[in-house]
């Protein structure tokens, strides 16, 4: 087994002792009980299946995945935050760029399981409807559609989680890492009537399946760049810090 993989299968074991993965499941499970209820309660008519798409994810692209990343990352390094983990951590026989490799790759793939989750709760929610008295749009399900949009929205993530991975490992602080997303995607949402507005990465998940012109797949590019960018340098820099917790 290669170091990579070691730390990787390390990390995967250690997540027993947080409750991320049950965020995983249980953030987009919310999103899909909030529209079962919002869609009831409220009588909410769906005229097209388009309709349905944006309606289902617009929660969960603008607020939930923002402070689904923020949690994740900073559960994850508060592992090591606590009880001067770090050291021990760093004592091991891998280099501090593997460590930190995995545990970036820990939280992709926490976030993958998320919209896994959320894409299977999209395709059965018609169904719950329905049994509810519901009427749903005509025609096929745009499932196809849907699938792409989920992958789009997956790699416009990809910025959020380097540049909350970074602040959760450089800060030991819970309530930095949740602030820096409240930051995020509030400010983003005050901007949405500038030019500035879609440059704010936690807008980049749903600016990916529902901006207008070249902007979607502009926020997915610049997500890509904005991730490789922000992981590279903060690895660079963090795994040379003198480790002092």
């Amino acid at each position: 087994m290669t170091g990579f993989a070691a730390a990787l299968t390390c990390e995967v074991v250690k997540l027993r002792r947080t409750v991320a993965l049950l965020l995983a499941v249980a953030a987009p499970a919310t999103v899909f009980v909030l529209n079962i209820l919002a869609i009831t309660a409220g009588n909410v008519a769906i005229p097209n299946w388009v309709a349905y798409g944006f309606r289902y994810v617009v929660l969960w692209a603008l607020f939930m995945v923002p402070m689904l990343i923020a949690t994740q990352t900073a559960l994850i390094a508060g592992l090591e935050h606590a009880n001067g983990g770090w050291k021990h951590l760093f004592a091991q026989p891998v280099t501090r760029g593997v460590v930190y490799t995995a545990k970036l790759a820990t939280v992709i793939l926490l976030l993958f399981v998320s919209y896994v989750v959320m894409y299977a709760g999209m395709l059965l929610l018609p169904t719950v409807l329905t049994s509810l008295g519901v009427e749903m749009p005509p025609g096929p399900m745009l499932w196809q559609d849907y699938l792409l949009g989920f992958g789009k929205m997956f790699v416009a993530s990809l910025a959020l989680v380097a540049i909350h991975f970074v602040v959760a490992w450089r800060w030991s602080s819970f309530a930095v890492a949740i602030g820096v997303a409240i930051a995020g995607t509030f400010g983003g949402l005050f901007q949405t009537g500038s030019k500035y507005g879609k440059w704010f990465p936690w807008q980049w998940p749903l600016s990916s399946t529902n901006g207008t012109g070249d902007w979607p797949e502009t926020a997915i590019w610049a997500s890509l760049i904005l991730a490789v960018t922000v992981a590279t340098i903060g690895g660079i820099w963090l795994t040379r810090r003198d480790v002092t917790i």
